[in-house]
C-alpha cells in the first residue's frame, strides 16, 4: 500500500492522468471498488468517478475537466498599462504611492495587485544581498584616489559602561572625532570633552594641516559628514556653517552631507567606530586622560600600519596607500590623538575672512608654529609588524 494518499500523489505528479490510468487498471484487473480504493488510499466515489469516465470516453476521458478561464476580477489591461506607465515614469515610485495616484483617478487596486503587476512586467529589481553590496563597495573603492573622500563623524563614548563614570566626572573625554579615508582605510582620531562645532573645526584644521605637510593635495578631497550640529551649526541657520566654510573656503576642498537619519551612507567611518569600540575601548584600561591618549595612539598605529583590512584584500591601510600613492610618505598615517578642547584656536583664527573667495590658489601649511605635539608611544597588547618613525607634528 502506498504511503501517499491519492490526493497527495495527484498533487505531486507532473502527469496526473498516469495516476488515474493506474487506478482504473487496478480496478479492471480486480473488479473491486473497495480493493482499489484501499490500494490507492482514496474514497470509493473517486474510483467510481474515474471508472465511469473511462467507460464513457476511454483513456482520453481521464484528463482534467476543470476550466482554466480568466478570473472574473482580473485587472483590466488599460489599468495594468497605467500602473506600468507610472512606474516607468518614476522608477522610485512604490506600490503605496501608485495606489494613491490611482485612487485619485477613481481606480481602486490593492497594493498586492499592484505588486503583482510590477513583478509581471519585471519592474521590481531584486535587492542585492549583503555580500553583493560589499563586493560592489570594494570595487568602487578600488577606483578612488587616496584621500579623495574623507568620512568624518563623532562617536559618543558615554554609552560605554566602563568609561561612563570617568566621563561624567570629567576625568576622561566623552567624544571621539574620527576621520577615515575611504580609498585606503587610514583612520585619524582626536578626543574632546565637548561635541561642539569649534572642536570639529579644530579637528579638521589639524587634520588638513597634517595632510598638507605630507604632500597631499586637499583641493580634490571631499569631506563627508552627517547632519549633526557640530558640522552644520544651528538647524535653522541661514548662512553656510563654519565647518563648511573652513573646508571649502580655506582649504579648497568640498563638504557634503549624507541623507538625514541614514548612517549607512557613512558606513566606512561607522565601521571603524565599531572596531575601535570592540578592539580598544572595551579591552584597554584607561584610568587617566594621558593613559587614554597614549594607548589610543598605539591602537591607531596598529590599525593603520599592522591590521589587515578585509575590504582591501587583507592589506593594511598603509599598504593600500603605497599601492595607490607611493609618492606619499607612510608617515601620513601617524597622527597622534589630541584633546581638542586644549587646542588654543578660536573660530576667528580658523575661518577665512568673509570677503575672501578661498579655494582658488595654492594652499600651504600654516607658517606659524603652535607648538610641538609629542605624544609618547605606548606599545599596546596588539602589536604591529612594521617599524614606524612617529614624526614630530608642528601645527
Amino acid at each position: 500500500m502506498p504511503l501517499e494518499t491519492y490526493r497527495e500523489r495527484i498533487a505531486d505528479s507532473r502527469h496526473p492522468r498516469g495516476v488515474r490510468q493506474r487506478l482504473v487498471q487496478h480496478y479492471l484487473e480486480r473488479r473491486s471498488v473497495s480493493l482499489t480504493a484501499r490500494a490507492f488510499r482514496c474514497d470509493r466515489k473517486t474510483v467510481r468517478l474515474w471508472v465511469q469516465r473511462y467507460q464513457q470516453g476511454g483513456w482520453a476521458a481521464l484528463l482534467d475537466r476543470r476550466s482554466h478561464h480568466s478570473p472574473p476580477h482580473k485587472t483590466a489591461p488599460a489599468i495594468e498599462r497605467e500602473v506600468v506607465r507610472l512606474r516607468r515614469r518614476n522608477p522610485r515610485l512604490g506600490q503605496d504611492k501608485i495606489q494613491v495616484f490611482l485612487t485619485r483617478r477613481g481606480v481602486h487596486l490593492s497594493t498586492a495587485t499592484i505588486n503583482r503587476i510590477l513583478h509581471a512586467y519585471a519592474l521590481i529589481k531584486p535587492r542585492r544581498k549583503r555580500w553583493q553590496r560589499r563586493r560592489l563597495a570594494t570595487e568602487v573603492r578600488k577606483t578612488m584616489r587616496a584621500f579623495q573622500k574623507l568620512q568624518v563623524d563623532t562617536k559618543h563614548l558615554d554609552d560605554l559602561p566602563a568609561l561612563l563614570p570617568a566621563i561624567q566626572a570629567k576625568r576622561l573625554p566623552g567624544y571621539e572625532c574620527t576621520a577615515k579615508d575611504v580609498a585606503t582605510g587610514i583612520a585619524y582620531v582626536c578626543l574632546a570633552y565637548e561635541g561642539s562645532e569649534i572642536n570639529s573645526l579644530r579637528f579638521v584644521h589639524l587634520l588638513f594641516q597634517h595632510l598638507l605637510r605630507h604632500g597631499v593635495d586637499v583641493h580634490h578631497t571631499t569631506v563627508q559628514t552627517d547632519n549633526g550640529s557640530e558640522f552644520l551649526g544651528h538647524p535653522q541657520a541661514k548662512r553656510t556653517s563654519a565647518f563648511t566654510r573652513l573646508v571649502e573656503q580655506r582649504y579648497g576642498a568640498r563638504h557634503t552631507t549624507i541623507p538625514v537619519a541614514a548612517p549607512r551612507f557613512n558606513g566606512v567611518v561607522e565601521n571603524f567606530h565599531g572596531r575601535v569600540e570592540d578592539e580598544f575601548y572595551t579591552l584597554e584600561p584607561l584610568p587617566t586622560e594621558e593613559e587614554m591618549l597614549e594607548r589610543l595612539f598605539g591602537y591607531i598605529l596598529y590599525y593603520n600600519f599592522g591590521r589587515p583590512n578585509e575590504g582591501h584584500a587583507m592589506k593594511t591601510p598603509v599598504e593600500a596607500l603605497q599601492e595607490k600613492a607611493p609618492e606619499i610618505s607612510p608617515d601620513v598615517a601617524a597622527f597622534p590623538p589630541l584633546v581638542l578642547d586644549r587646542i588654543d584656536l578660536s573660530a576667528s583664527e580658523l575661518l577665512p575672512p568673509v570677503s575672501g573667495s578661498g579655494g582658488g590658489g595654492e594652499i600651504r601649511p600654516d607658517a606659524h608654529n603652535l607648538g610641538v605635539v609629542d605624544v609618547p608611544l605606548i606599545v599596546p597588547l596588539l602589536t604591529w609588524p612594521h617599524k614606524v618613525t612617529v614624526p614630530q607634528m608642528h601645527f
